[in-house]
């Protein structure tokens, strides 16, 4: 041993649902929400697009990466930004590795895995079972259901009800573009992490406008 602890390793929720169920939705208000709390959140999203751009076409760094460097680091004042243009390994473990060791929370859009909290994010109520399939889900591993639906106070009351689970077993579900069910998701996040205390001042678009909402 050589008397170095290892870093902490951060709280993981995995923001997961199907495609228009609200995903991105969710994870910019679970952010908003917990910066404005003063913990240093990261952000990861799994994406379809083959090639992303360091910045707009026309640009230093986009000519760097259209003349073939594999990997271009462009760097302003107050950010890094960094596109490596290689073959990438898709799991939860590999993109961690890339959040630096000061992050106290991540939030992941559509990438899954231990040792992750799941968010469900639905379109419709009826959706929850092809949901669950397809994200290879159990629905007692949730930690919260939110989405599209949520809104539907109807609709989150009929899934409640319905025969389809267990009872007890499906968790609560919040809208999270109402303010008071947005920052009960977070205390709820924050619950799975035992003494995680802030580590930085409070920042993001809520201390700027408190009426924030995610588009």
């Amino acid at each position: 041993m050589d008397g170095h602890s290892a870093p902490p390793v951060p709280l993981v929720v995995s923001v997961l649902g199907l495609k228009k169920s609200g995903k991105t939705t969710v994870a910019s208000a679970l952010i908003a929400a917990l910066r404005a709390r003063g913990y240093r959140v990261a952000a990861l999203k799994k994406t379809h697009l083959h090639l992303l751009s360091p910045d707009p076409r026309g640009t230093d760094s986009y000519r760097l990466a259209e003349a073939g460097a594999l990997f271009v680091a462009a760097r302003s004042r107050e950010e890094t930004v960094i596109v490596h243009r290689e073959p990438q390994p898709d799991d939860l473990e590999a993109l961690l590795s890339l959040v630096p060791p000061s992050m106290q929370i991540v939030v992941a859009e559509g990438v899954s895995g231990p040792p992750a909290h799941v968010v469900l994010c639905l379109k419709t109520a009826e959706s929850l079972e092809e949901t669950l399939r397809v994200r290879g889900l159990g629905a007692a591993g949730l930690l919260a259901l939110s989405g599209a639906f949520a809104s539907d106070l109807q609709a989150v009351a009929s899934l409640r009800d319905s025969a389809l689970l267990p009872q007890g077993e499906l968790p609560p579900a919040f809208n999270v573009l109402v303010a008071e069910q947005r920052e009960a998701l977070c205390e709820r996040v924050l619950a799975a992490a035992v003494g995680l205390r802030p580590a930085a001042e409070p920042a993001g678009p809520l201390i700027a406008d408190p009426s924030w909402r995610p588009e």
